[in-house]
């Protein structure tokens, strides 16, 4: 969602529908602050549910990065601008390549 927010002008231009160039900017905080509070939540109910599948340690750093985003997210629903969103869209970039990495090598170890 940040990286369709930061090239809203190549999709629209381009023709292909995402949701910021359909629904708006205005639209589109709201939705990426309410997709991380679920992903905290799916988190801890993963741990409850699945017992020691998941390291707790590996879920304390995913949960700890998304709840930095939430907090992110939810300022920008607050303070939207280019340049704050471009912050969200390199934190979200680098967060998920974080709990891709925490994901395998939790599989691994």
């Amino acid at each position: 969602m940040t990286l369709s927010m930061k090239y809203a002008s190549d999709y629209r231009r381009a023709g292909v529908p995402t949701w910021p160039t359909v629904h708006g900017f205005d639209s589109a905080g709201p939705f990426i602050a309410l997709a991380n509070g679920v992903r905290i939540g799916a988190g801890w109910l993963l741990r409850i549910c699945r017992g020691d599948c998941v390291d707790a340690y590996t879920l304390a750093l995913l949960g700890f990065s998304v709840t930095v985003m939430l907090g992110l997210s939810m300022w920008s629903v607050w303070r939207s601008s280019a340049r704050f969103n471009h912050l969200l869209f390199k934190f979200a970039s680098v967060r998920m390549l974080g709990s891709m990495v925490l994901i395998a090598l939790g599989t691994i170890v």
